[in-house]
């Protein structure tokens, strides 16, 4: 009999995030629910920075995708990041994805999402879409329909006019998480597969000797 076959997996690549900082974002979420009607939402258990999106692939891309998260990772040491304002993609006056920025160390996660579209592509992994695309990002929501432009104007002030102060919930980037989207009817679940340590910080210390008298 042949060696059996993994059906290809939906994965994507990407930063995982505190748990407390979700439960505050689901409460910008139920914000957002109770003056708009038109918003699907992501389950605030499954929010996440996403680096990454490869789609369908198989068991081989998959462990070559897995090589290519490594090498990244080890090239790269801890750091983090922390939510900033609300915004939207593709703009603000029309938007389909209301999502809430990132500051702090932004640039290295911009450096990381660099490396890692990089090397995947090096190591002939496609990309069907990445954070590189836009500013890195967390998503919370995404417009059900196509809104008229009264509902435009009534989300893009509501999201405008949404002030978040989250500067305190650092977002800790120790590795490159990879997971599998499973689609199922109330929504995709989201499974991790593996992860990429970046190189822990190392913390200086000073020893002191004894003097003897």
């Amino acid at each position: 009999m042949g060696k059996f076959k993994k059906s290809p997996e939906r994965i994507f690549l990407s930063i995982r995030i505190p748990d407390q900082l979700k439960r505050e974002l689901a409460k910008v979420q139920r914000f957002f629910a109770d003056n708009s009607e038109n918003l699907n939402f992501v389950n605030p258990d499954q929010l996440h920075i996403t680096l990454a999106f490869l789609g369908w692939i198989s068991e081989e891309t998959k462990k070559r995708a897995e090589r290519a998260a490594t090498v990244v990772a080890e090239s790269m040491t801890e750091f983090s990041v922390y939510p900033t304002t609300l915004s939207a993609f593709p703009r603000i006056n029309r938007p389909s994805v209301i999502w809430i920025g990132l500051g702090g160390e932004s640039e290295k996660l911009n450096l990381l999402t660099k490396k890692l579209i990089d090397t995947l592509m090096r190591y002939g992994v496609k990309i069907i879409t990445s954070g590189d695309i836009y500013s890195p990002h967390i998503t919370l929501a995404r417009i059900k329909t196509q809104s008229k432009h009264r509902q435009f104007s009534q989300l893009r002030d509501l999201i405008e006019n949404t002030k978040v102060d989250l500067k305190s919930f650092q977002i800790p980037i120790k590795q490159i998480m990879a997971y599998k989207s499973d689609l199922r009817h109330l929504g995709p679940k989201h499974i991790p597969l593996f992860f990429a340590p970046l190189k822990s910080k190392i913390t200086k210390s000073t020893s002191l000797t004894a003097v003897q008298p």
